[in-house]
């Protein structure tokens, strides 16, 4: 993998409205994961993230399972950023 990239695995249990875009902006995964599937990507960090059904999805940054932050109370949805050393922010 390029100098500055990062792997995601994201696992789906539940259908989930999911947006990555690379760190130029530019969208490496738009679309509904819908329950039961699996998705992998690799692009350029930052990655800025986006789960609507956050609850319902498992994320493997590098290969190792990290723990997304949490939706704000009440909600569901949750957006956060992954950087090239696979560290959420």
């Amino acid at each position: 993998m390029p100098p500055g990239h990062v792997s995601l695995t994201i696992a789906f249990a539940a259908d989930s409205w999911t947006e990555i875009y690379d760190g130029s902006g530019q969208p490496v995964l738009y679309d509904l994961g819908r329950a039961g599937s699996q998705r992998t990507i690799a692009a350029a960090a930052p990655l800025s993230v986006t789960f609507g059904n956050a609850p319902a999805v498992t994320l493997h940054v590098g290969g190792r399972p990290v723990t997304r932050p949490a939706p704000p109370a009440g909600g569901t949805v949750s957006r956060f950023k992954i950087e090239a050393d696979g560290t959420l922010r």
